[in-house]
């Protein structure tokens, strides 16, 4: 038997189909495009986290971190130090994605080093345990990070 030749024609452009887009595209906050970034953090800092996000009234957070990164919430060490618990200490970490923008976490690395924190992964993992406040900045300019 034989087989058919199929020549597969390369697509070509349609000027309408530009016109029938009912989308912009993405919008843009910050004057930047957000990168897809990876952390690595325990469950129950993950979860500690999404309630500390709710409690500065953040949607998600990825906007959280961005706040964060941008200074509209500040973080400091904790002047209570609150103990960890070994299975807590030994607990598996989960890799978790947000979107934020490159200058945003460019500052968070600065604002890690300032708690004492040795990476992003390690300062919300921080936040989420207790050992970091954050609090929101309540003047009109941002907080400059440490």
């Amino acid at each position: 038997m034989k087989r058919k030749k199929i020549r597969v024609q390369p697509q070509g452009f349609n000027p309408k189909s530009l016109e029938n887009l009912n989308r912009s595209g993405k919008k843009v906050y910050y004057g930047e495009e957000k990168v897809n970034r990876n952390v690595s953090v325990s469950a129950a800092a993950w979860n500690r986290l999404l309630v500390i996000a709710q409690g500065v009234e953040c949607p998600s957070l990825s906007e959280f971190v961005e706040q964060l990164g941008r200074g509209y919430l500040l973080a400091t060490a904790s002047s209570r130090q609150t103990q960890l618990l070994e299975l807590q200490k030994r607990e598996n970490k989960m890799r978790h994605s947000m979107t934020v923008t490159q200058s945003a976490w460019a500052k968070l690395h600065m604002i890690a080093k300032g708690v004492g924190a040795r990476s992003i992964s390690d300062l919300l993992e921080r936040i989420g345990a207790g050992k970091v406040e954050v609090e929101v900045v309540t003047d009109e300019q941002p907080a400059l990070a440490t």
